[in-house]
């Protein structure tokens, strides 16, 4: 792994166990409840919590841990870079990390859990007699040790202390958790409370600097690109139009005066690495950009909408910002002149287009990030990082699940037991026949309840 094994003994709960026969959901919760009570104070329990590696297979066990690593780093609100603990035998592979070291908050993580985590527990409806009103609830599922599971929750305070890590990266990377794990709030107010910037005090000393593009290499349309100073390094923002409005083109307006469309965020964070988020022309933050703006092509087997933290990361290979051509710099060293109203405007135009103090300013925060997140991964580089990001989430998320990685997330070597049902999904699956995610996930459940009694570890 990326950081220093650590070997972790089972026999406390084992001896009280069938054999371990293969790793599993079932198995991985024994695995985590012996850690949290052998190696954890007990003052810690509340805020621990387990990523699993069971499903991923040995060799691809580092790669996956670096990108948990990053990502566990990227929704922290800490102002350090903070290492999860690897819990590693040969019947588990876990990360352990603690939500009050990371700074997030328990009821967030709760909120990501209840949002239908398959792999540990049911989500259902239950009807309250009284009001007769079904609430939407989540609990363990029944091909756990319930005895056991109900330890670990008691202990840990949680409905969910393990979740398995590439489960955990699709959703952590994707909004709307992401916005809500790294705390980015609704507006673009808060957004620049968030990172710090005083754009009162900024706009005053004339300390932001930009470039206008006539084509963007990401929305391939004009767009204007601007630096403002935060406390933890650059906040960079771009103004995008759609391109159907001569109005808003900023190589027609170099000043301020033009209209957007919408607008990418990404800021330093404290601990080195970055925050993202989109706004609409109206400081609202978005889920996503506007198809007509630009799309995500950095994974050919995605859908193309284009996300915040997700599509960021796997685009910015350059060490976090992309490399941009400054069309403006190009017209006035061709003898094309900005002209301003007055002598105000034009110290101002002068102040925001200059390149060279941009270029340093860049420079220097694609330095800053690289140093992150070689810190956070083992020494990864941003390529290196966007790429085994890409995997992972596309090995979860997009690409379609056969019998092979079926028996690996349920821990058997063999479907037969599928057959008994009448799901069409899990008769798919035991023919050999491939299915996609969602439809697995939604019938994970009845899977992994026919194969319990062969082959779990858990006390039935």
């Amino acid at each position: 792994m990326m950081l220093g094994l650590r070997i972790v003994h089972v026999a406390a709960i084992v001896a009280t166990t069938l054999p371990l026969l293969a790793a599993s959901p079932a198995s991985e919760l024994v695995a985590a409840l012996d850690d949290l009570q052998t190696n954890v104070a007990p003052q810690k329990w509340p805020s621990t919590r387990y990523l699993s590696f069971y499903n991923v297979p040995p060799d691809d066990r580092p790669s996956c841990g670096a990108v948990a690593s990053f990502v566990l780093n990227s929704v922290s609100r800490q102002t350090r870079l903070i290492a999860p603990q690897d819990v590693i035998d040969e019947h588990c592979a876990l990360l352990r990390f603690n939500l009050d070291e990371l700074r997030l908050p328990a009821d967030v993580w709760e909120s990501l859990i209840s949002d239908r985590e398959p792999y540990w527990h049911i989500t259902t409806e239950v009807l309250d007699p009284r009001t007769k009103k079904r609430t939407t609830v989540y609990t363990d599922g029944g091909w756990l040790d319930l005895d056991l599971a109900r330890r670990l929750r008691d202990a840990t305070q949680s409905g969910g202390a393990v979740v398995r890590a590439d489960w955990f990266i699709a959703k952590a990377t994707t909004p709307p958790h992401y916005y809500r794990l790294a705390g980015v709030g609704a507006t673009l107010e808060e957004w620049h409370a968030l990172v710090g910037v005083d754009k009162k005090a900024i706009l005053a000393l004339r300390t932001n600097r930009g470039a206008n593009l006539f084509a963007s290499g990401v929305t391939r349309k004009p767009r204007r690109i601007s630096r403002w100073q935060g406390p933890a390094g650059g906040v960079w923002q771009t103004y995008d139009t759609f391109g159907d409005d001569p109005g808003k083109d900023p190589l027609r307006d170099p000043t301020f005066t033009a209209g957007y469309d919408a607008s990418e965020h990404i800021a330093a964070k404290p601990n080195g690495l970055h925050w993202f988020a989109l706004f609409d022309a109206q400081g609202k933050r978005q889920d996503s950009v506007p198809d007509r703006l630009a799309k995500d092509d950095s994974d050919p087997h995605g859908d193309g909408v284009l996300v915040p933290m997700l599509s960021c990361v796997r685009c910015h290979v350059e060490d976090g910002l992309r490399p941009f051509v400054d069309d403006q710099r190009r017209l006035v060293s061709d003898g094309v002149q900005l002209f301003a109203r007055d002598n105000e405007v034009a110290d101002v135009l002068a102040a925001f287009y200059d390149a060279a103090r941009l270029e340093k300013q860049a420079s220097r925060d694609r330095e800053d990030y690289a140093v992150a997140v070689a810190k956070v991964t083992g020494g990864m580089t941003t390529k290196q990082l966007a790429t085994a990001l890409t995997d992972v989430y596309r090995g979860f998320q997009n690409d379609l699940v056969d019998d092979v990685a079926a028996k690996r997330e349920l821990g058997v070597d063999d479907l037969a037991p599928l057959r008994a049902s009448h799901d069409p999904i899990l008769l798919a699956l035991a023919a050999g026949i491939h299915v996609q995610r969602q439809q697995w996930e939604a019938s994970f459940a009845e899977a992994a309840l026919l194969v319990a009694p062969k082959s779990h570890a858990s006390r039935r």
